[in-house]
């Protein structure tokens, strides 16, 4: 089972949830897209290898403001529609750990982030100093975002074409409020 297998996190303008079958083909369908690749600095999958992702996966929703984490709808409610991203960790052997963001436009990205790092940090008992994440080189959309979230350019790997950024130092706080609420779902079915 995934790590966040059960886990919604909700913020004040976005809701994160577990990748699921669900959200597979819309996913796949962005991730075909030459652009989003380079600019995430991903790699093409098959939809089949889509379906078989193990990594600490949340897609990002736009929340609905008129619908309240206690309302027992609240999931439903908050549907494929609502999709605007992803963001994840693939742990290393080389790092500990690597998170990616293509949440769009709107604020998603840094809200996204904003919720996900704190708990992702919590989860894995890793400090912050311990995330990096690799970028497209040509994407500033996505490496100013990563500024404003306290990262700082480390190194550019110029055959991929991609810049790592991480968080410098000793640090042992995000440097922002954290505030989200953790909500327990029933896992997917297999």
């Amino acid at each position: 089972m995934l790590l966040n297998a059960r886990t919604v996190l909700v913020g004040a303008s976005v809701v994160l949830v577990p990748y699921r079958a669900e959200h597979v083909e819309r996913y796949h369908q962005w991730m075909s897209d030459p652009a989003v690749r380079e600019a995430t600095a991903s790699e093409e999958l098959t939809l089949e290898e889509e379906y078989e992702m193990q990594k600490l996966t949340f897609i990002v929703l736009r929340r609905r403001m008129d619908v309240l984490p206690s309302d027992p709808d609240f999931m439903a409610k908050h549907g494929v529609e609502t999709m605007v991203g992803d963001v994840n960790i693939f742990l290393s052997q080389t790092y500990d750990s690597d998170s990616d963001s293509d949440a769009g436009d709107g604020g998603y990205g840094v809200a996204a982030l904003q919720v996900f790092l704190p708990y992702a940090s919590t989860a894995l008992k890793l400090p912050p100093s311990s995330f990096f994440s690799k970028i497209g080189v040509k994407n500033e959309a996505s490496i100013s975002l990563f500024e404003k979230l306290g990262f700082s350019k480390v190194k550019v790997v110029e055959a991929f074409e991609e810049v790592e950024m991480g968080v410098l130092g000793g640090a042992d706080d995000w440097g922002w409020e954290v505030a989200y609420e953790v909500l327990e779902v029933e896992p997917e079915r297999q």
